[in-house]
């Protein structure tokens, strides 16, 4: 998660992220992932490595379920509504291959009996992720076995390209295979990403009708008042009616508005009200070149998802560096500049520091 924060790209919807190598006190992780406009469900392994999660756009609604805890694997669950379509239940998979319980031999009898705890539950099924299972060799023996077991329970396995840089298809993509339970995919591709992951990101969309809550904008208004010309705001103050001797109202309501009116031309006239729209949801930090960056890594990785070339590949991975770069050096400046500000304010300094975990 740590590599592949910043190359997540805008277009997708849900990321099931597998071995994340996130513990449960790595909140500032997450919310480095938060800032970018995506929410996280995360299930961490007790001890170093493994992990699971999902990655998703802000606006979109996943309800985390309650799952059993195997030996063999690593799983997270959570479930989709629709009013149209139904609900898709949605579970990321990690298995680690290596370990006291690294055997496919360990490993088949807890899938099936995870496989057999979801078919009976409402919902058309996708599970994906690491299974570490050759799928390229359709002879080997834990190959076939596991085959024999997804094809029981009606599940077809969608991925027949290599997802490993040893040419290896161990990341999977399943799905029902019967017409209650199936669900219609397209433009399924495994894109060797920019990152150092020895995994290649597995991409696909599904038809499935879920609404998306709009993020709401809010019009915010604001003066510029420390950009003000001081001597010349004194010198239209002092000129101005309210320095008027002649003044004969002894009303005090006509004071208080000849107050405001005299102070609301002066503002105006000084420190016009400058009118914005605010993303509650976007990051402060998140400025103009970050976004510009982020427009030409999805620009460049358009491209090589057409043309296929050397050169095109080079493109795309320098276009991802240097977006991570400016993106972790944008928020790194932002927040130093926040705590450079508030030395002298212990409490100030507090807040910032908790707003960059929670």
């Amino acid at each position: 998660v740590q590599q592949k924060k910043n190359n997540i790209i805008s277009p997708v919807h849900v990321c099931l992220v597998s071995e994340t190598w996130l513990r449960k006190g790595d909140t500032a992780k997450i919310k480095e992932i938060k800032e970018l406009g995506f929410n996280v469900i995360s299930k961490s392994r007790a001890g170093r490595g493994g992990g699971v999660a999902f990655i998703f756009k802000k606006g979109i609604h996943i309800k985390p379920q309650k799952t059993k805890s195997y030996k063999s694997f690593e799983v997270v669950e959570g479930i989709l509504e629709s009013s149209i379509t139904g609900i898709m239940r949605i579970s990321c998979i990690y298995r680690p291959g290596t370990g006291k319980y690294g055997k496919v031999t360990d490993f088949c009898p807890e899938f099936e009996e995870y496989l057999s705890s979801i078919t009976h539950l409402p919902g058309r099924p996708l599970i994906a992720g690491d299974f570490n299972i050759h799928m390229e060799d359709p002879e080997n023996v834990d190959t076939k076995r596991f085959q024999s077991i997804i094809d029981s329970f009606g599940f077809y396995q969608h991925v027949q390209e290599p997802t490993h840089f040893c040419e290896g298809i161990l990341d999977l993509v399943l799905t029902g295979d019967n017409t209650c339970d199936s669900i219609q995919m397209c433009n399924l591709q495994v894109v060797k990403t920019g990152t150092s992951s020895d995994h290649y990101l597995v991409s696909f969309s599904c038809q499935f009708s879920h609404h998306i809550i709009p993020t709401q904008e809010v019009n915010l208004s604001t003066r510029s008042i420390s950009k003000m010309d001081m001597d010349l705001f004194k010198e239209d103050l002092l000129n101005s009616k309210l320095n008027c001797t002649e003044y004969s109202s002894n009303d005090p309501n006509d004071a208080v508005i000849l107050y405001n009116e005299q102070l609301d031309q002066l503002l105006n006239k000084h420190a016009p009200l400058i009118t914005y729209k605010y993303n509650p949801d976007q990051s402060k930090w998140l400025n103009a070149e970050c976004q510009d960056a982020r427009r030409k890594r999805r620009k460049a990785e358009r491209v090589n998802m057409r043309e296929k070339s050397t050169d095109s590949r080079i493109a795309w991975v320098q276009a991802s560096k240097n977006a991570k770069e400016v993106i972790s050096k944008t928020r790194d400046k932002y927040y130093n500049n926040q705590l450079a500000a508030c030395t002298q304010n212990k409490r100030k300094t507090y807040c910032i520091q908790l707003s960059t975990i929670c």
